[in-house]
């Protein structure tokens, strides 16, 4: 949360600075807030359940590979594979066409997705000056008086005899001079100025949303995109399958794992190059034990007649199923 004080010292238009702070503070609650679709957590779903198939994948190419050392398993049946399978592309084009939508004209139907974020981005840039960045972050627009003045008290200190105390650096504030260096440089790169021609008014270059959006344009998110469209998202006809050739699509580990670096690395640069809000892991720390029970039997030896009565009934339950009187 950006701080919400009386007006900065270092900053000349403090409305421009008070209204970006507001829109930060939704920028930032859309990359790392505790929403269940923040960026954040999107990327978290992404990644988690990928990782789990492919664990799972893996798994199963070793079960074949060891058929005869305890063989067979239930990793390979068919039917559960299958289920897997298809519930793990349904989840991951699912996600994938969601971090990429598009915003909404309607308010009542806007997502929360890395495109909507780097268009209203761009919708504000007028209030995404240099001085109201460094402000956000709390810290000196100008940091040579501060920097100069430890070396004034480094130097005294020294000429007297005494052990050189060096302070230690201040990450927020008025004497975050660091932090200022890092800022400037920073707003160096995103508005391609000079540091030699700085200007409190600089604001980031078009070169920056263009390079975003480009990277975004990626035939393997543009097919990921469009087989959710006609077979996850919507029961799309023939007709419509035809007109896109969306028969001809193949999802494939491969294409999604691009999908997914794409996806993060754009993220990864708006949060952390372009609004200085750090960067988010997309899997948490590793369980040291992760797959200890998945050598395990899966059910108990009686099970599967148990279930062979249950798929009956549940087949003839389905069955059963009257017909809607019109």
């Amino acid at each position: 949360m950006a701080p919400t004080t009386p007006p900065h010292p270092d900053v000349v238009d403090h409305t421009k600075r008070r209204q970006l702070e507001d829109r930060m503070d939704v920028w930032n609650d859309w990359l790392n807030g505790n929403d269940r679709h923040s960026l954040k957590n999107q990327l978290l779903n992404l990644f988690l359940n990928d990782a789990i198939f492919r664990a799972l994948n893996n798994g199963r190419r070793m079960c074949k590979e060891h058929e005869d050392d305890g063989g067979p398993f239930v990793a390979t049946d068919g039917t559960l594979g299958r289920f897997i399978n298809q519930g793990y592309i349904t989840m991951q084009v699912a996600a994938i066409r969601r971090l990429v939508e598009q915003p909404s004209d309607r308010e009542e139907r806007q997502p929360i997705s890395i495109r909507r974020l780097i268009k209203d981005i761009k919708a504000h840039r007028e209030l995404f000056t240099r001085e109201c960045f460094i402000a956000y972050h709390d810290a000196p627009y100008d940091y040579e008086h501060s920097e100069a003045q430890m070396y004034l008290e480094t130097l005294e200190s020294r000429q007297a005899g005494e052990d050189p105390k060096f302070k230690g650096l201040e990450t927020r504030g008025s004497d975050a001079w660091g932090t200022c260096i890092k800022l400037h440089e920073l707003f160096d790169k995103i508005s391609r100025t000079n540091p030699n021609k700085r200007e409190r008014t600089d604001t980031i270059h078009d070169k920056i949303f263009t390079k975003l959006d480009k990277s975004l344009i990626f035939h393997e998110i543009n097919e990921m995109v469009l087989y959710a469209d006609k077979f996850v998202a919507h029961a799309a006809d023939t007709t419509s399958r035809e007109f896109v050739d969306a028969d001809k699509l193949q999802v494939t580990l491969n294409k999604i794992r691009e999908c997914q670096k794409r996806i993060l690395r754009v993220t990864q640069a708006v949060s952390s190059e372009l609004l200085w809000l750090g960067k988010q892991s997309p899997l948490p720390e590793p369980d040291p034990h992760p797959f200890e029970n998945w050598g395990q039997q899966w059910l108990p030896a009686h099970a599967p007649e148990d279930l062979q009565r249950f798929w009956q009934e549940h087949i003839a339950a389905v069955r059963e199923i009257p017909d809607l009187e019109i």
